[in-house]
């Protein structure tokens, strides 16, 4: 939500601590928010700590599909896999 001011009530309110040398932890389920405000993210998967880094990191390099679909970078796909042997084309 934006306010009428076009100002982002959440970033207004607590602002841009580590321009301030503080540090803040803020806990959020909504991925937009975590990567607009964050300096490092933590992706919690049932209570454990599964990925940290910049949020460039997690949505460069997702070390799960849970990470994956965090980011919003849910492209899987249904199947039992598959092997193609090699220099051969796929879909043959």
């Amino acid at each position: 939500m934006v306010s009428a001011g076009g100002e982002d009530p959440v970033s207004a309110a607590i602002g841009s601590p580590g321009r301030a040398g503080a540090t803040a932890v803020y806990i959020t389920h909504d991925q937009a928010e975590a990567f607009a405000l964050g300096d490092r993210i933590g992706v919690l998967e049932r209570g454990r700590l599964v990925q940290q880094g910049t949020p460039e990191e997690i949505y460069t390099s997702p070390v799960s599909a849970f990470v994956a679909r965090f980011t919003g970078l849910a492209g899987e796909l249904a199947g039992d896999g598959c092997q193609v042997a090699a220099g051969a084309p796929a879909g043959d």
